[in-house]
C-alpha cells in the first residue's frame, strides 16, 4: 500500500484525511458453509423427535386397543373359527361345576333293535337297565338330504323302540332319564350332512323340522352323528351346531354331538372349543380303539 501524501493547495491542506482514518480491515470470509451445515443437523434431528412422537402414540393406540381386545370375549377360538356367547347350559359350564363339586360321570345308554355279531341279545329298551342310565339314546335314525329332514330307516322296528324310549320319562322313577335321538352314524350318510349343511336354507329346516320331529315323538334331544366330517365342511357344520343350539334353547330341547376318539380326524372336522362352548354334552366315539384282547 502506497504512502499518503499532503499538500497545501488554495490556502488548505490536502491529505490529512487519510492520516487519522483507521485502516480498512480485510474482508472477512461468510462462514455460509458452516450455516448451512447447522440447518440440515437441526432439520434432521426435526424428523427424528417427530418420528418417535409418532412411534410413541402408535405403540399407545396398540396398547390400549389390545388391553380393550382382551378385556372382551373373543368371538373367535383357538383354531379360528367363531364362537358363539357360552350359554349357562354347556359342556365346559358343567366340567367346571364338576371340578368343584363332587366327581359324577354320565351314563349313556345306547338301544336300536338290531342283534350285534355273535350277541344272543339284541340293544333294546329290554335288555337296559334304565335306572342306571341317565340318558337313553336311540341308534340311529337317518337323514333325507333332499327335504333335510329326519329320515326313520326301518319304520317297523324302530318307530316301536322310539315310542317305547319316551314312554320310559312318564314310568316314575324314571322320569329324569333324558332321551335322544341318534341322527347318522353310517360312513353312507356323509354325502346327505355335506348336503344339507352347505347352504343356509337347508340347515334351518333340518333344524325346524326336528324340532318338530322330536316334540312329535316325545324326545328330548338331538345326537349329530356326522362320521366323519371333513376340513372343507367343519365351518358349515360349526354354523349348523350354533344355530341349532339357539333354536333348540327356545323349544327346551337338548343337543349333542359325536366326535372321533382321533385327535387328527376331531380337529379337522371340527372346532372343538365351540363344540364345548355350545353343548349339552360331547360324546367321544371310541368304538373299536382298544384291542378287547387286552382284557382277557
Amino acid at each position: 500500500m502506497a504512502e499518503p501524501t499532503v499538500a497545501y493547495r488554495q490556502g488548505h491542506f490536502e491529505g490529512l484525511g487519510t492520516l487519522f482514518l483507521p485502516a480498512a480491515e480485510p474482508a472477512r470470509p461468510v462462514a455460509v458453509s458452516s450455516g448451512r451445515h447447522q440447518n440440515l443437523c437441526l432439520v434432521v434431528f426435526f424428523v427424528l423427535a417427530v418420528m418417535t412422537v409418532a412411534c410413541a402414540c402408535a405403540a399407545i393406540v396398540a396398547a390400549v386397543a389390545q388391553h380393550l381386545k382382551s378385556a372382551l370375549p373373543s368371538p373367535f377360538g383357538d383354531d379360528g373359527e367363531e364362537v358363539v356367547a357360552i350359554p349357562n347350559r354347556s359342556a365346559r359350564v358343567a366340567y367346571q361345576r364338576l371340578a368343584e363339586d363332587t366327581p359324577r360321570k354320565l351314563i349313556f345308554c345306547f338301544v336300536n333293535s338290531s342283534r350285534p355279531s355273535g350277541s344272543p341279545h339284541v340293544f333294546d329298551v329290554g335288555n337296559v337297565s334304565a335306572s342306571l342310565c341317565d340318558a337313553l339314546v336311540f341308534v340311529a335314525v337317518g337323514l333325507d338330504a333332499n327335504r333335510s329332514v329326519i329320515r326313520i330307516r326301518n319304520p317297523a322296528e324302530d318307530n316301536e323302540v322310539i315310542q317305547r324310549i319316551s314312554k320310559i320319562k312318564t314310568s316314575g322313577s324314571e322320569s329324569s332319564v333324558v332321551t335322544y335321538a341318534c341322527v347318522g352314524g353310517e360312513e353312507s350318510d356323509n354325502a346327505d350332512f355335506k348336503w344339507m349343511v352347505r347352504d343356509k336354507k337347508p340347515r334351518l329346516t333340518f333344524i325346524r323340522k326336528s324340532a318338530e320331529w322330536l316334540h312329535q315323538r316325545g324326545l328330548d334331544g338331538l345326537a349329530l352323528y356326522w362320521k366323519y366330517p371333513t376340513m372343507s365342511s367343519r365351518t358349515n357344520l360349526s354354523t349348523l351346531v350354533n344355530t341349532m343350539r339357539m333354536y333348540f334353547d327356545k323349544d327346551k330341547l337338548r343337543m349333542t354331538v359325536v366326535v372321533p376318539w382321533n385327535v387328527v380326524t376331531r380337529r379337522h372336522g371340527y372346532y372343538v372349543r365351540s363344540l364345548f362352548d355350545r353343548l349339552d354334552v360331547v360324546i367321544v366315539d371310541t368304538h373299536r380303539t382298544v384291542d378287547s384282547s387286552s382284557f382277557q
